[in-house]
């Protein structure tokens, strides 16, 4: 309802304004929701896998399998990986998060003995972060085909320019965030400031001035 309300605003703005006539704003307007009905398929089909997971008991029957083998501390690891898998594969983030949120959080709230603390928010957070992560890193995702696109920039390059980035930060989030927070219960507040000191160093250490381009150098010497 929000994107079709900015969409009427947007099309009353550009026809006040004159900027296109009637028939050049509804043929925009149809091009624009075009380039949408993918994502919404991807997204409804994501929300009706969920739903069968759901009807079918898939969380209550993973908690009878690993209740007593697996530590429930390692279910937020496992979905941060399991999410950044999916999300890769499909390029979808939000579609990924209507999969894993319904499995997820009942999963390790049942293992944990009905824990509302740090292990139940970290699992939430793994299963958006995770998501996210896959979604950028990801080759035939919408956000990362958009970017090389408005960027003119090969698409390949872009998605190996990026992947260095994102795989720093998934390890400084297993290691600073998900470990300490599910499995020792430290306050997550210190492993941010960390993380933070962390991701600070590695550009310190690793990180490359990029030359600019010869074009970027005129407009900074005509400064």
């Amino acid at each position: 309802m929000a994107s079709f309300s900015g969409s009427i605003v947007a099309l009353a703005l550009v026809l006040g304004q004159k900027i296109l006539t009637f028939k050049e704003a509804i043929e925009a307007w149809i091009d624009g929701a075009k380039s949408l009905v993918i994502a919404i398929m991807v997204l409804v089909l994501a929300w009706g896998i969920g739903s069968v997971c759901k009807d079918l008991g898939t969380a209550k029957f993973l908690v009878g399998v690993l209740d007593g083998k697996v530590p429930a501390g390692i279910i937020p690891i496992a979905v941060f990986i399991l999410g950044c898998i999916i999300a890769f594969s499909t390029g979808t983030s939000w579609g990924t998060t209507a999969i894993l949120m319904p499995i997820a959080v009942p999963l390790v709230y049942q293992l944990s003995g009905g824990d509302t603390g740090n292990i139940l928010f970290a699992t939430i957070g793994a299963v958006f972060t995770g998501a996210v992560f896959g979604d950028h890193c990801s080759p035939i995702s919408d956000t990362t085909i958009m970017s090389s696109m408005a960027s003119a920039s090969d698409h390949i390059d872009h998605v190996k320019t990026q992947i260095p980035y994102s795989v720093t930060c998934a390890i400084i989030a297993i290691m600073v965030g998900y470990i300490p927070a599910a499995i020792l219960d430290i306050n997550p507040l210190i492993s941010i400031i960390i993380g933070y000191i962390l991701a600070a160093l590695v550009i310190k250490l690793y990180g490359k001035e990029v030359e600019s381009p010869e074009f970027m150098k005129e407009i900074q010497e005509n400064i």
